[in-house]
């Protein structure tokens, strides 16, 4: 009686959670229903006393609640358990292993676990072919998932993105939902590759699909503004790229609450394209905003230490910097920590004490075994110890970094040179050797693209942040070596 009383609990509970959709649950507050979801899971395989098929399918609903409320971590370790239910009723060729596969792949992709998502897509596609042929539409989803998870520039990624569509619009025809998703793979494989013209033909028919069918603020729908006004930013179409932009932003705050991983994104390229337009005040309280909601975001605490400084503001500058310290030691080393310790280095006397910033670039570069990312860190360590006014070591260091830079292309280091080349000549100078210090500024000088005109700078490689920062350490050696040294001879 107790175990019958239990499945019907567990069926229920599957029920009710089934009918919480992005569009019902979001939008709202979803503290109670967390609650309900934990408590639940904390539940299942000790209070509830179900068949294993049913507790495998009870996990599974939980785990797509969670992930619908971009709590990533918890569906994922739902998800895993869900896997090896299944595994252990069905075997490895079931459709129902598949499934959970293939949500464990995005689940992987959603943090950014690429290569581990990869597998995970292989075998669900793997199996789904094996027992439902090559033309189903789980089939298609399973391409679908594998083209995000290849090199999004490569001709396998495109090529995924087609497979998938191909089998959707003859499946559905084109006015489908399946069908504008697969568009917008291939939009962001064609934006990808450079071919951004095409791109926008191909994004712009996804969005036209969805509007006519998806009710207004739905998830899928504002996924589809946000990814047109990332090709059109890329397009040098700003204005355009903001309203879109701006739309997906508005929605996504109220749909999905502005700590959603999606909302996250959409505020940060908000952010990047007021920035591009020149309206900085309005970036910086976007990114002022994201350091808020997510502490450990090293890019958005970067954005805004680097903004507070463009429109003069010191104070806020060190504002920002004081609160990246408080939260080091909760970083792992990595490209959020560097992120967070170059702001630091963006402007002087930020900081009475470099010591812990200097200590946490320190156990970056110790932990990294990129070679091109290792030579910006190390550069960053440089521009520390300017900072604090270690000139010695400063210029070892950069000089150092410089030497191992040359022995690299410079695709794999994914910061600019002008950096290093511009620290190096403010290093120089308050070492007293003038000459050095105009040599190294005159070879950041050549280096720096920061005149590049908006419209042309993702042709450039050059984003707005780092325009930006080009800028500020240009004015800032300029005026090192205008105060410190006298114009040479040769020169005036």
């Amino acid at each position: 009686m107790e175990a019958a009383r239990s499945r019907q609990v567990a069926e229920f509970l599957k029920d009710m959670l089934n009918g919480v959709t992005p569009s019902v649950a979001l939008g709202r507050d979803t503290t109670m229903l967390r609650e309900i979801l934990d408590n639940t899971a904390e539940r299942i395989g000790e209070d509830l006393d179900v068949w294993p098929e049913v507790e495998a399918d009870l996990r599974a609903t939980i785990a797509w609640v969670y992930e619908n409320l971009g709590d990533y971590a918890k569906s994922e370790l739902m998800q895993w358990e869900v896997l090896r239910i299944r595994r252990e009723l069905f075997g490895n060729e079931h459709l129902q292993v598949a499934d959970s596969l293939y949500r464990l792949g995005w689940l992987h992709f959603y943090r950014n676990s690429i290569r581990e998502a990869k597998p995970l897509f292989q075998e669900s596609l793997t199996i789904r072919r094996n027992v439902l042929g090559h033309g189903h539409a789980d089939v298609a989803r399973s391409l679908y998932g594998l083209a995000w998870t290849s090199d999004i520039s490569s001709e396998e990624s495109l090529n995924l993105f087609r497979e998938s569509l191909a089998i959707r619009m003859k499946l559905f025809g084109e006015q489908d939902l399946d069908v504008a998703q697969s568009l917008r793979g291939i939009a962001r494989a064609l934006l990808a590759r450079g071919s951004l013209a095409e791109a926008e033909t191909a994004q712009r028919k996804a969005l036209s699909i969805q509007e006519s069918l998806r009710d207004d603020g739905h998830p899928e729908l504002l996924k589809d503004f946000y990814n047109l006004g990332l090709i059109l930013q890329q397009r040098g179409k700003l204005a355009e790229a903001e309203g879109y932009y701006r739309a997906s932003f508005a929605k996504r705050s109220t749909v999905l609450g502005r700590n959603h991983p999606d909302t996250v994104k959409t505020t940060a390229a908000l952010g990047a394209v007021h920035a591009e337009l020149g309206e900085l005040d309005l970036a910086r309280a976007l990114f002022s905003q994201l350091s808020e909601l997510s502490p450990t975001n090293g890019a958005s605490f970067y954005e805004c230490a680097l903004l507070s400084l463009s429109v003069g503001d010191t104070d806020g500058y060190r504002d920002t910097v004081e609160r990246i310290v408080n939260h080091l030691q909760t970083s792992a080393p990595g490209p959020g920590l560097h992120l967070l310790t170059w702001a630091c280095a963006l402007g002087p006397d930020a900081l009475t004490n470099y010591s812990p910033v200097i200590e946490a670039m320190e156990s970056s570069i110790a932990a990294e075994t990129n070679s091109g990312i290792a030579v910006a860190y190390a550069a960053t360590l440089g521009a520390l110890r300017y900072r604090a006014c270690e000139y010695p070591e400063a210029a070892r260091q950069l000089a150092e970094t410089h030497l191992q830079a040359g022995q690299l292309n410079s695709e794999q280091i994914p910061t600019s040179s002008g950096y290093r080349l511009y620290f190096l000549a403010m290093t120089h100078a308050r070492l007293g050797q003038t000459n050095e210090a105009i040599r190294w500024f005159q070879r950041a000088s050549e280096s720096d693209p920061m005149i590049t005109p908006p419209e042309t700078n993702a042709a450039a490689g050059n984003p707005w942040n780092r325009r930006l920062t080009l800028q500020l350490l240009r004015q800032e050696a300029e005026s090192v070596l205008k105060a410190l040294s006298p114009e040479p001879e040769s020169s005036r």
